[in-house]
């Protein structure tokens, strides 16, 4: 089994609570992981338990899950094609071994695909195509070519 497919299988496994949230590369994996939920508004499964577990009693409203959600359609968006590979292995957790097939790609390409457009999606809460005091904005086309190897 590859690095991001054991990644994953961990991150999944994981919980954060909404103040933990920064859209690092776990946390973006484990948003990814539950999108369809947060797209309705409703908090991951596994944050339910951090949530009950936390001394802040505090509701989450649904409106944070669907920012959330929303925030990662917008860096979905941003990786073009690469973005129905994400939604299939994250979202629906189909094996990427099965998504090549279905996809007629072959299973390196896939996996490279994905690994390229999470490293670019999972930039902090300045997402890499935005302009900073640190940084100029690139686009994810850019982006792959000076960062995929």
């Amino acid at each position: 089994m590859a690095e991001i497919e054991m990644e994953f299988r961990q991150v999944i496994e994981s919980s954060y609570i909404p103040q933990d949230i920064s859209f690092d590369r776990k946390q973006t994996l484990y948003l990814l992981a539950y999108l369809f939920e947060l797209r309705a508004g409703i908090k991951p499964f596994a944050s339910l338990h951090a949530a009950r577990a936390s001394r802040n009693r505090n509701q989450t409203p649904f409106i944070f899950w669907c920012e959330v959600a929303a925030e990662l359609d917008i860096r979905l968006a941003h990786t073009e094609e690469d973005s129905y590979f994400i939604e299939d292995f994250c979202c629906k957790r189909i094996s990427i071994a099965m998504i090549a097939q279905q996809r007629h790609k072959s299973v390196w390409e896939v996996r490279r695909r994905i690994e390229s457009a999470i490293s670019y999606i999972a930039s902090g809460w300045v997402g890499r195509w935005k302009d900073t005091k640190r940084r100029k904005g690139i686009s994810y086309k850019e982006w792959k070519k000076h960062h995929v190897r």
